[in-house]
C-alpha cells in the first residue's frame, strides 16, 4: 500500500467522519437514556469524567477494547453502540471502485420479499395444476 492509499484511507478513517461520530453520539444517547451520569460511566471504566467527556465528545480515539468496556458500562451491546438495530439485517457486502460497505435491508423489507416469494410459488403451483388438467382433456 502507498503511503498516498494510506493517507486517504486514514482520512476517511478520521475521527470527524458521519460514521465514527455518530457512534460518540449514540454512546451519549444511550448513557443519557439510562439516567447514568458521566461520572458513573468514568468511575466505572476507570477513568476520570473529563476524559470520557472527551471521548462522549469524538475529541480521543478509543480502541475497540474501550468500545467494549463502554458498552458493557452502560449495560447494552455494541451493536447498539455502532448503531445497528435489530430491524438491520447485514445482508452482503458491495465491494467496487466507487464504494465498499455493507448493504442492509430492514426486517420488513425481507418480510415482504418472502410473501412475494411464497404467493408467486403458489400461483405458479395453480398454473401447473391448470395446465395438467387442460392437457387432460
Amino acid at each position: 500500500m502507498t503511503n498516498s492509499s494510506r493517507d486517504r484511507e486514514d482520512k476517511e478513517i478520521s475521527l470527524h467522519s458521519k460514521e465514527i461520530q455518530k457512534i460518540f453520539s449514540n454512546i451519549r444517547k444511550i448513557r443519557m437514556m439510562k439516567g447514568y451520569s458521566q461520572q458513573n460511566v468514568a468511575d466505572e471504566l476507570g477513568i476520570n469524567q473529563k476524559h470520557y467527556s472527551k471521548i462522549e465528545g469524538g475529541y480521543v480515539d478509543i480502541s475497540i477494547t474501550r468500545l467494549f468496556q463502554i458498552a458493557k458500562a452502560l449495560d447494552t451491546s455494541v451493536t447498539n453502540l455502532i448503531g445497528l438495530t435489530e430491524d438491520k439485517i447485514f445482508n452482503n457486502i458491495i465491494n467496487n471502485q466507487h464504494s465498499e460497505g455493507y448493504k442492509f435491508y430492514y426486517a420488513t423489507e425481507i418480510d415482504q420479499l418472502k410473501e412475494l416469494y411464497e404467493r408467486l410459488l403458489k400461483e405458479k403451483d395453480e398454473i401447473i395444476k391448470l395446465l395438467k388438467e387442460k392437457q387432460k382433456k
